[in-house]
């Protein structure tokens, strides 16, 4: 896997979304560890990227944005929307609509 967005927070520990598994294919995964050794599954992304930023603002709060959603030898989209995670739930923002940090 390369490009995921990854952030550490004390409280959670290293958080990893998206990325992409081979040209082409992009991964909605999102996954929480501690220790490197136990992975805890966190809800999809609900769209498919990578090459992107994660930011993990508080243990309730992490917020993806940026990175590339598709592409293929002669094309590659950007992605266009934000997602802000709160527990078991991504909630798709436009970029203005963020909470403040």
């Amino acid at each position: 896997m390369r490009g995921p967005g990854y952030d550490y927070h004390p409280d959670l520990g290293l958080v990893m979304v998206g990325g992409q598994a081979r040209p082409g294919e992009f991964l909605d995964m999102a996954v929480v560890t501690k220790d490197g050794k136990k992975f805890e599954k966190l809800a999809p992304l609900p769209e498919k990227r990578a090459h992107h930023c994660a930011v993990v603002v508080d243990k309730y709060t992490i917020i993806v944005a940026g990175g590339i959603v598709k592409e293929s030898v002669r094309e590659r989209q950007s992605a266009r929307k934000a997602f802000q995670y709160n527990p078991a739930l991504w909630s798709v923002k436009e970029h203005d609509q963020i909470m403040p940090i």
